[in-house]
C-alpha cells in the first residue's frame, strides 16, 4: 500500500511502502499528507501493488492473483482514541478482487479485427472493523471506490508448473494490441471514465498518455467484511491474442466503521395510471424494509453507507415489479429513489336488471353507475350491461329515475376481466 504521508521528491522517487498492519497497529497514527510524486515517475513502481487477471480466451477462465507486495495480517482498529490513517493503494490484506460473467463478443462487433473481453468485478472487503471509502490520493475523477487498469500484456502458457502447482504464464511482448474497453465508463454516466492522470496531477495529453489510465466507481463506501457492487471491465484486443494479463489497482481510503453515519433511502410508488400505490413493500438488501402509505410515499432509515439494491414486493393485481434498483448511500445522508411502476387498467364486465318493487315491471332510461368506473342506461326490459367498468371493490349506483322511487348502492367485488 502507499501511504499518504512522507514526502517523496524528484531527488528521491521511493515511495514510502507501509504494511497496512504495522501503519496501524506498530506506530501512532498521523494526519495524511499528499505526497510529492516526480512528474516522471514510472506506473512499474505501481505494479507490486497492483492485482493480476489472467485472462484465457480458449477457456473462458479469468484468474485473478492478489499483489506480490502484502501488508501481513488484517489488523483491527477497534482501540479507543483511533485516529484512521488515509491508506490509498489496497492490496491483498485489505481487499480481494473476485470474477464472473466472462463474455468474449465476435470477431469485428464493436471495432474491425477486434474482440471485446469483458468481466464483472466485484470488491471484497477483508477487514472486519474498517470501511473504504473514496480515496484521498491518489487524487480520484469522482467519489467512490476506484479500480483502474495500470498495465496490460500478450501471455502464454508453456504448459509447464511452478512448484506451487500453479500454471506457469509467460508474458510476451509482441502477438497483438489490448486496450482497456469503454466498458471501464467511469460512474456509468455517458463518456465517464475517459482516461484520467492519477498520479502526475496533469491533463491527459498524447505525451502523458502512458500515465493516463480509464477507470471505474464503486460504491461511496464498502462496509467491513462486505462486497462491493458489481461492476463489468473490459478489454479490446487483436484476434491474434489468445491470452493477456491485466494488473489493476484498487484506490480507497480506510475508515473506522463506527465513524460511519447511518443513511436514509426515501421516495414515492407511482402507478403508470398517475395514481399512488399504497401498501407495497420495498426492501433492501439488508433486509430492512417499508411500506407505502396512502400517498405511496415510503422511507427507511438506519442504512449502513455503500450500495443498497431495493426490491418492490407486495403490489396491486395488474401491476408489475420493476428490476431491484441499486442505490450509493452517502454517509448521513438521505437519496431519492422514487418508482414508477407498470399496471394495467383492471376492468372487467357488469350486468344485471333493474326492475321496481312493485309488481317487478323493468325500469327502462335509467342511468346504473359503477363506482369503479363505467355506466350504462337501462333498456326496455331493464337490462344493462357495463363491459369496461374497473376491477376492484365497489357498489352499483342509480339516477334517472321516478321521484317516488328510491335505491339503495349495491356492493359488488369485480376481478379483472371477470363478470358480476
Amino acid at each position: 500500500m502507499v501511504q499518504g504521508g512522507g514526502g517523496v521528491t524528484a531527488g528521491n522517487r521511493a515511495l514510502r511502502l507501509m504494511a497496512l498492519a504495522g501503519s496501524l497497529l506498530a506506530c501512532e497514527p498521523e494526519r495524511p499528507v499528499k505526497p510529492v510524486i516526480p512528474v516522471t515517475l514510472p506506473r512499474s513502481q505501481f505494479a507490486p501493488l497492483a492485482f493480476t487477471a489472467d485472462v484465457n480466451l480458449a477457456s473462458g477462465r479469468i484468474t485473478i492473483t492478489s499483489p506480490s507486495l502484502q501488508g501481513g495480517a488484517s489488523p483491527t482498529l477497534a482501540r479507543e482514541g483511533f485516529e484512521q490513517p488515509s491508506l490509498s493503494i489496497l492490496g491483498a490484506e485489505a481487499v480481494r478482487l473476485v470474477p464472473t460473467n466472462y463474455q468474449a463478443s465476435p470477431v469485428g462487433t464493436y471495432a474491425p479485427n477486434k474482440i471485446r473481453v469483458t468481466f464483472d468485478v466485484t470488491i471484497e472487503n477483508k477487514l472486519p472493523y474498517v470501511a473504504m471509502t473514496t480515496p484521498t490520493w491518489p487524487r480520484p475523477p469522482a467519489p467512490g471506490v476506484i479500480l483502474f487498469p495500470l498495465d496490460y500484456e500478450v501471455t502464454t502458457t508453456p504448459g509447464g508448473v511452478n512448484g506451487g502447482g500453479n500454471v506457469v504464464i509467460v508474458t510476451q511482448p509482441g502477438n497483438g494490441v489490448i486496450v482497456p474497453s469503454v466498458d471501464w465508463n467511469g460512474t456509468g454516466v455517458a463518456g465517464s471514465g475517459s482516461p484520467y492522470s492519477f498520479f502526475n496531477d496533469v491533463g491527459c495529453t498524447a505525451a502523458t498518455s502512458d500515465d493516463c489510465f480509464r477507470w471505474i466507481t464503486y460504491d461511496l463506501a464498502i462496509q467491513p467484511s462486505t462486497g462491493s457492487s458489481t461492476r463489468t471491465v473490459g478489454f479490446d484486443i487483436d484476434v491474434s491474442v489468445a491470452q493477456f494479463r491485466a494488473r489493476m489497482v484498487v484506490a480507497a481510503d480506510l475508515v473506522a466503521a463506527t465513524l460511519m453515519s447511518p443513511a436514509t433511502v426515501f421516495g414515492v410508488l407511482t402507478a403508470s395510471t398517475n395514481e399512488p400505490l399504497a401498501g407495497a413493500r420495498i426492501t433492501t438488501t439488508s433486509g430492512q424494509s417499508a411500506t407505502s402509505s396512502a400517498t405511496g410515499v415510503y422511507r427507511i432509515s438506519g442504512l449502513l453507507p455503500g450500495a443498497t439494491t431495493l426490491t418492490l414486493t407486495n403490489l396491486p393485481i395488474g401491476c408489475s415489479a420493476p428490476g431491484p434498483r441499486s442505490v450509493s448511500l452517502a454517509p448521513a445522508d438521505s437519496t431519492i429513489a422514487d418508482f414508477l411502476v407498470a399496471c394495467n387498467v383492471q376492468t372487467g364486465l357488469i350486468t344485471g336488471t333493474l326492475t321496481s318493487s312493485a309488481g317487478g315491471l323493468p325500469i327502462a332510461g335509467a342511468t346504473v353507475v359503477a363506482s369503479t368506473g363505467g355506466q350504462a342506461v337501462t333498456n326496455a326490459t331493464g337490462a344493462f350491461s357495463i363491459p369496461a367498468a374497473g376491477a376492484g371493490n365497489g357498489t352499483i349506483a342509480v339516477s334517472n329515475i321516478l321521484a317516488a322511487c328510491s335505491f339503495v348502492p349495491v356492493p359488488f367485488v369485480l376481478q379483472s376481466g371477470g363478470a358480476v
